[in-house]
């Protein structure tokens, strides 16, 4: 009877902490739905950076580390400001401690209100979103980041692809034609995953289930006490990427993975390149469907900088190279697997860049090109990006960019140096 009554006590115990647990885990669920904070905080790291957004595709969130109500990379969100910085990750300043982006040295320089709205991922279709909503801040200018390395591309999936920035869809039946017949031999999306990670099978096997993944994804006990560790050990979690973000500054590591191409000079200027082919695809200028891109990009700079002057502000865009475009000269020297490949994104790029800066001299944008200031700091032996396959520079890289916006925002604010 002892026994009996023992082990009826355990189930009554078992059975009443399943409940509890059943109970809490309900009622954190129902809390994270009411308060986006909390939800924020019980959400997996890895995914609680951005959330899905009809207009932007995806918004940084209000809660990430360093960001403001609107997510963005500010201090908080003002009423109005002076200048209006738009583009994506180089604008951004990811891989850049806080304070060390180029728009933050551009503010800090002149001593001006500036609001960045920029954010990884983000394209022409998305400048053009973020210039509507940032034109609320009565801004006196507004200055557009193109990155040279991926708009093109970026502006061709957008409209044709997800469906966003309608129109500005080609009504010419001979464009179509080709841009369909180039995507009967992959998407570019698809095209690039098989390039950016050639160790993986592709198509990619149907991963087995995951209890420890499903657990960590899904259940808000478990985003509770990941949170506490976190808090309790001091670790953070600082990163918006994953968490083997440090291996990945690593030369000796990054240098090492399938068809990376790695430049090996000495410790003062060594870095490695994603894969060759992957650079070619979201540049190459004998792809129709990068052709369009560019297309639309030229018609999204008209349709922003006509915004602009209808606000009474004044529009000027800086243009940021590619960590190839930069090597150009290194890597032609070194040669090697990869090389061609690699120079041949980088003469698709020179060719882009040409017409790009025509574009904007024939349209009276005032431009700039930080290519030259980025390069003089790789040659002084000043490291501008690290050593792995990271594209984005460093802090030198961002303070070259700086240098090379100062002169052309002084003018767009009208401000005497």
């Amino acid at each position: 009877m002892h026994i009996r009554r023992l082990l009826r006590r355990c189930l009554f115990l078992a059975i009443g902490g399943l409940f509890l647990l059943l109970l809490s885990e309900l009622s954190l669920q129902c809390l994270g739905a009411v308060v986006p904070r909390i939800d924020y905080l019980l959400s997996p790291p890895w995914t609680r950076v951005k959330s899905e957004d009809a207009d932007l595709g995806h918004r940084p969130s209000p809660f990430f580390v360093g960001h403001d109500d609107w997510g963005f990379r500010n201090a908080e969100v003002p009423e109005s400001c002076e200048l209006l910085t738009i583009g994506d990750s180089m604008t951004y300043g990811y891989s850049a401690q806080e304070g060390e982006s180029w728009p933050a040295r551009i503010q800090k320089r002149l001593d001006i209100s500036l609001y960045n709205m920029s954010f990884g991922g983000y394209g022409p279709i998305e400048y053009l979103q973020l210039l509507k909503e940032g034109l609320s801040l009565q801004p006196e200018a507004v200055v557009l980041a193109i990155f040279i390395g991926n708009d093109m591309s970026d502006a061709y999936s957008t409209v044709y692809l997800k469906d966003r920035g309608q129109e500005f869809y080609s009504k010419d039946s001979a464009v179509l034609s080709a841009m369909a017949e180039a995507d009967r031999a992959g998407l570019l999306p698809d095209l690039a995953d098989r390039y950016l990670y050639p160790e993986l099978e592709f198509p990619r096997p149907e991963e087995p289930f995951s209890l420890r993944e499903w657990v960590a994804e899904n259940l808000a006990l478990w985003g509770l006490l990941r949170e506490l560790r976190y808090n309790l050990d001091g670790s953070g979690y600082k990163s918006p990427f994953r968490d083997d973000a440090q291996a990945r500054d690593q030369f000796e590591i990054a240098s090492q993975r399938m068809e990376r191409y790695a430049y090996l000079g000495s410790e003062r200027d060594r870095t490695t390149f994603l894969p060759p082919r992957a650079h070619l695809l979201q540049q190459d200028m004998s792809d129709p469907r990068i052709v369009e891109g560019y297309r639309i990009l030229e018609a999204v700079l008209a349709e922003m900088q006509k915004l602009t002057t209808a606000a009474g502000a004044k529009f000027g865009v800086i243009i940021i190279p590619t960590k190839h475009r930069i090597y150009r000269d290194l890597i032609r020297k070194q040669g090697g697997v990869g090389s061609a490949t690699l120079l041949a994104a980088v003469a698709s790029e020179e060719h882009w860049t040409d017409q790009l800066e025509a574009f904007l001299a024939e349209r009276g944008i005032p431009a700039a090109n930080s290519r030259e200031l980025i390069q003089k700091a790789l040659l002084e032996q000043r490291k501008p990006y690290p050593d792995s396959e990271d594209a984005h520079p460093n802090g030198i890289g961002y303070a070259a960019m700086a240098d090379a916006a100062e002169a052309m925002v002084r003018a767009v604010l009208a401000r005497d140096k």
